[in-house]
């Protein structure tokens, strides 16, 4: 793909594919039946504003990111991970280490 770009000068903002919304969404409807899921194009927000918190995003840039204007929504798209409690111990320290 990146090959394919570049051969064709294409910039950040032009189109690589042209395509509708409702062949997506039959797309993914088509594989889901396929891995036994209902597929759904509004999953993809979920799962990209899920992994910016499993990556250490802070909640705040994630609400200005996905364009929410209060963080509560934010909220209802990203649940806490074991990865986030994981990452927030560590932050926070070992209490029970001495030193």
């Amino acid at each position: 793909l990146k090959g394919w770009v570049k051969k064709n000068r294409l910039k950040p903002d032009d189109m690589v594919f042209q395509l509708k919304p409702i062949t997506i969404w039959y797309n993914l409807k088509q594989y889901g039946k396929v891995f036994g899921k209902d597929l759904r194009p509004h999953m993809f927000r979920h799962s990209r504003l899920q992994h910016m918190a499993d990556d250490g995003v802070d909640a705040f840039s994630i609400k200005a990111y996905a364009g929410h204007e209060d963080v509560r929504t934010t909220q209802i798209y990203v649940k806490a991970s074991r990865f986030q409690r994981k990452l927030a111990f560590e932050k926070g320290g070992n209490i029970w280490k001495g030193g």
